[in-house]
């Protein structure tokens, strides 16, 4: 993003909107996977969604903020706010400049839509628009791409490509099918919203059609590629649940249109490595489905990843490590020769698990919008949690006495070590379970309110460095916390260190746009680095937030 009127260097409002921008894409990512319930996106789009759009729309008014036409990001209209004269559907930059608050709005009409199952009306005008100048490729492209960026959900996609398919088949040609959609309809932007595509000259699927389904390969075979090139492990999670429904959406549509018999070699190869690929990315999305489990992480990935790439190593070849990255999806490139030639290795920070940068959107999605403050980084050691109350209540009820063996369980508990299919560790799992997560909750809150309380003593003893130990300690320990996170950039700011209190306030607002206390410190911390413009709009923008 761009912001036209801001001192250079910091530009510390284009990089919060930037990350609201990753936050509704991420979040319109994730809910992707099935269908949207207004339950799901209620508090989400109040809380944050809202927000995000009220900033833009400030910040486009008072300082000219504008998305980077180099993003190259998909986009279609919305009723809200699009300009008459503005492309209804395709790519920004390309088709013209659309405000980030338009953008924005899109995704969450969008998300609104899909509550009711109507999203697909509007994603076929969006296809319509850009078949008639690009042809089906293009369109179908353009389908994809928005999928990827949040627009839509698996459903949508495969019902509006299933359509724009068939509408071909009954077509002599791309531009023909067009105008059989448009049925007479003048292709003018201002009208386009009003089209209501004809569909009754549609017949049924006749001859396999391998042509048609070939850029839906393409398109398959980029995604997979896409989250193999993932630059940290939020791309990779986020791409793996995503790819899921992108890979089955694809083989229906081959299977609908094609067949694997009239698929060129190279293709019906890949499909069915696919088949894998698609059980691979599914894990993903089991796995954060599950509310009981924690937060994925990658040395809890890497376990799995390893037995298999053992299996791998075990039919011997020197060329098992390619066959495995292949053949499979368990290993991101960047990571590839560093834990499949030394497992014992430690990944670099950004591969260890979610950032802050999605994990608002991640708990909307799949933890209900549960506050993630109380999140601990790793979990605490069995023979803290044992002792626990709940935990002893739970042991007994298992008939289990001696003290090692009860941490074992815990450790086993804590590792997901335990075999659901057993039914001796399903009755420990369901002893367990609940009471090692009340144990592990209280245990947090004890040791978060110790240290903040302890951060509070050392600042009123005016011992500022130590209390910024703590207060880094903390967050390291609780890394999605709101308050460890102001506590750094506050102490930070109180020792003169404006740059890294500015860095950090950046990700506090980002985190929870709606603490205005939080705002005024951005807005401080700007004043006191001489971006007067700049601290004036923080402040505006924490005049936005509503109780």
């Amino acid at each position: 993003m761009n912001l036209e009127d801001s001192p250079q260097p910091t530009l510390a409002l284009a990089r919060i909107g930037e990350r609201y921008l990753k936050d509704l894409q991420t979040f319109g990512r994730l809910s992707s996977v099935g269908p949207l319930n207004l339950a799901d996106l209620t508090p989400y789009a109040v809380r944050r969604a809202v927000f995000i759009i009220e900033y833009f729309t400030l910040l486009q008014t008072r300082s000219e903020l504008r998305l980077s036409p180099n993003e190259n990001l998909p986009f279609h209209y919305n009723l809200r706010d699009w300009p008459s004269t503005q492309a209804m559907a395709g790519y920004c930059g390309s088709d013209g400049e659309v405000t980030a608050s338009s953008f924005a709005m899109s995704l969450l009409e969008g998300w609104d839509l899909r509550t009711t199952r109507t999203l697909h009306a509007r994603l076929i005008k969006a296809a319509l628009w850009r078949a008639k100048d690009h042809g089906l490729s293009s369109a179908l492209a353009l389908l994809f791409d928005l999928y990827h960026a949040g627009f839509s959900g698996r459903d949508e996609l495969r019902e509006v490509a299933e359509l724009l398919l068939l509408g071909r088949c009954s077509a002599s040609s791309d531009d023909d099918m067009v105008q059989r959609f448009l049925n007479g309809f003048t292709p003018d932007a201002a009208q386009w919203h009003s089209l209501i595509p004809a569909t009754d000259w549609i017949r049924p699927v006749g001859d396999p059609q391998a042509e048609l389904v070939t850029p839906l390969l393409e398109q398959a075979a980029a995604a997979i590629q896409r989250v193999r090139g993932a630059a940290d492990f939020d791309e990779w999670n986020v791409g793996q649940i995503q790819l899921h429904g992108l890979l089955l959406t694809v083989s229906q549509l081959v299977m609908r249109f094609c067949g694997t018999d009239r698929l060129a070699l190279t293709w019906k190869t890949r499909l069915a490595q696919w088949e894998e690929i698609e059980a691979d990315a599914f894990s993903f999305l089991s796995m954060a489905a599950i509310p009981i489990l924690p937060l994925p992480i990658w040395d809890q990935e890497a376990r799995s990843m390893q037995d298999l790439a053992k299996t791998y190593r075990d039919r011997g070849g020197g060329n098992w490590k390619r066959r495995f990255c292949q053949e499979r999806l368990r290993v991101p490139d960047e990571l590839r020769d560093l834990v499949l030639d030394t497992p014992e290795a430690e990944v670099p920070q950004r591969w260890r698990s979610l950032s802050r940068r999605v994990i608002r959107p991640w708990m909307a999605a799949f933890r209900d919008g549960s506050e993630p403050d109380d999140i601990r980084a790793t979990s605490f050691p069995p023979d803290k949690l044992v002792s626990h109350a709940r935990i002893q209540d739970a042991m007994r009820e298992l008939e289990v006495e001696d003290p090692q063996v009860q941490v074992s369980l815990v450790r086993r508990m804590l590792a997901t070590e335990l075999d659901t299919s057993s039914a001796g560790d399903q009755r420990i799992i369901g002893a367990l379970n609940d009471a090692i997560a009340h144990a592990s909750a209280e245990c947090a809150a004890d040791e978060r309110l110790e240290g903040f309380g302890e951060i509070r003593r050392l600042h009123s003893a005016r011992e500022y460095g130590a209390a910024l130990t703590k207060a880094q300690d903390l967050l390291r320990a609780y890394p999605y916390s709101k308050g460890a996170l102001h506590s750094v950039a506050r102490l930070h700011e109180i020792r003169g260190n404006l740059r890294q209190a500015l860095d950090h306030l950046v990700d506090t607002v980002a985190l929870e746009p709606m603490d205005p206390q939080a705002w005024r410190s951005l807005a401080g911390v700007l004043h006191q680095l001489g971006n007067e413009r700049e601290a004036e709009l923080a402040a505006m923008c924490g005049g936005l937030v509503r109780n």
